[in-house]
C-alpha cells in the first residue's frame, strides 16, 4: 500500500466517492485532518494510478456532495418541512414526499410506472 499526501481541504465523503470512480480497485480510502488529505492506494506505486489521483484531487470541488450526502441532505429537509405531521393529515404531495424519503433511506426506488 501506498499514500499520496495533499495539503488542501476537501469534502471526504465526495472526494471518496470521486476516488472511487477514477481510481477503483487501487483506491483504498482516506483520511483528512488539519487542512490536509491522505489518499491510500494499493498495489505497486506507478505512475498512471499516480496521475489519476492527482488530477482527481485537482479537479475536487470541496464544496460539492456525493451522492450519498445530497440523499441525506435532502431527507434532512424534507423531516423538516413534513415535522411530526401524521401521515392521514398530510397532503398528497407531502405523502409522495414522506415515502419518497423512506424509499430512499432504504435503497430503493418507485417503479417507473408509478412515478408521476
Amino acid at each position: 500500500m501506498w499514500e499520496l499526501k495533499v495539503d488542501r481541504e476537501v469534502n471526504a465523503g465526495a472526494l471518496d466517492a470521486e476516488l472511487r470512480k477514477a481510481l477503483g480497485a487501487s483506491y483504498v480510502g482516506l483520511s483528512t485532518g488539519n487542512g490536509s488529505c491522505v489518499v491510500y492506494l494499493q498495489g505497486e506505486r506507478d505512475e498512471a494510478t499516480l496521475k489519476l489521483a492527482e488530477a482527481a484531487i485537482a479537479a475536487h470541488d470541496p464544496t460539492s456532495l456525493s451522492p450519498d450526502q445530497r440523499a441525506e441532505l435532502r431527507q434532512d429537509e424534507a423531516r423538516s418541512r413534513l415535522g411530526k405531521k401524521a401521515f392521514a393529515a398530510m397532503s398528497e404531495a407531502e405523502r409522495d414526499e414522506a415515502l419518497q424519503v423512506l424509499l430512499e433511506l432504504h435503497g430503493l426506488a418507485l417503479p417507473p410506472e408509478l412515478e408521476g
